[in-house]
């Protein structure tokens, strides 16, 4: 999830913020029944600090790290176009 001014073209994020999961088949990317069991962790990171930026463009731009995201459309135009701090230049991939 991503938390910003605006987002899409134009705005600005500030937070990201990841959790890994095991809720879903890594090869089908179908729905699991697991027992839930409060193991997962997760990370927060500040999109104006360049150290925490390059972790997200790692994780976005791993085709080998699966992600789930939804109504994502300004999170992603944000990453791929913002400009301000600094430019992020990030290109998710599936």
């Amino acid at each position: 999830d991503f938390e910003g001014e605006m987002p899409g073209y134009g705005g600005e994020l500030v937070t990201a913020a990841f959790l890994a999961t095991d809720a879903f088949d890594e090869v089908s990317c179908s729905p699991k029944d697991i027992e839930v069991v409060d193991k997962s962790w997760g990370l927060l990171l500040d999109l104006r600090s360049p150290a925490c930026a390059q972790i997200v463009k790692h994780i976005m731009e791993s085709p080998t790290i699966h992600k789930i995201m939804w109504g994502a459309t300004g999170d992603v135009q944000s990453l791929m176009y913002q400009q301000a701090p600094f430019p992020l230049a990030i290109h998710p991939a599936a």
